[in-house]
């Protein structure tokens, strides 16, 4: 059998998470109702993370503030370790500076995660690369998603991405190379809206 890269993904018991659970790699999903709340549970989660010589921790279940520490702990320990970080982003983190959804929980969230990695992707071009680092950490940031995922507006008025989508461009960035790190990808569907004509 040949040797496939492990991937921990958080959230896998429905929407984008459940679909990660197919992606054709060595796949440990945890969840909520397992006992992997990565609030009420955080450091049994964060342990679990560290303890599973995973290849590649993808950073998709969502609780404010949680996700976003998850995120900081995991590259910490991460940092000079061959591994890849991908992270759940949202386009949420591109709203206007004056929109005032930004400063809502969800919003906010996702712009500080996209402002660590960014600052993560920027430090390792000035000097990450010096010491040695090699943890690859990506944010992909996609509009609305095909899920029962709760939004600020109702889904089914915007182009709204199939779930397999999101797994498919996951697949293509976990396959690139160790000497590249792709730090940001941000899509959005182009379908028409479900309820176009409402």
């Amino acid at each position: 059998m040949e040797n496939r890269k492990k991937v921990y993904i958080t959230g896998t018991s429905r929407g984008i998470g459940l679909e990660l659970k197919s992606l054709p790699f060595d796949v440990k999903g945890t969840t909520r109702s397992d006992g992997f709340d990565i609030e009420k549970d955080y450091e049994k989660v964060l342990s679990s993370i560290l303890e599973s010589n995973s290849d590649v921790f993808i950073n998709n279940a969502y609780s404010p503030k949680y996700q976003t520490k998850l995120l900081v702990d995991v590259f910490e320990k991460w940092k000079y370790l061959d591994k890849q970080i991908i992270n759940i982003g949202s386009c949420a983190s591109d709203m206007d500076l004056d929109n005032l959804d930004r400063k809502k929980e969800y919003p906010a969230n996702k712009i500080d995660q996209s402002e660590i990695i960014r600052k993560i992707n920027v430090d390792y071009c000035r000097t990450g690369y010096k010491e040695n680092e090699k943890c690859r950490v990506t944010n992909l940031k996609m509009g609305y998603v095909l899920t029962e995922f709760p939004s600020l507006y109702d889904k089914r008025l915007f182009p709204t991405l199939e779930v397999s989508r999101v797994k498919n461009i996951i697949e293509w960035i976990i396959n690139q190379p160790a000497d590249m790190c792709v730090r940001e990808i941000s899509l959005h569907a182009t379908s028409k809206p479900i309820l176009e004509n409402i």
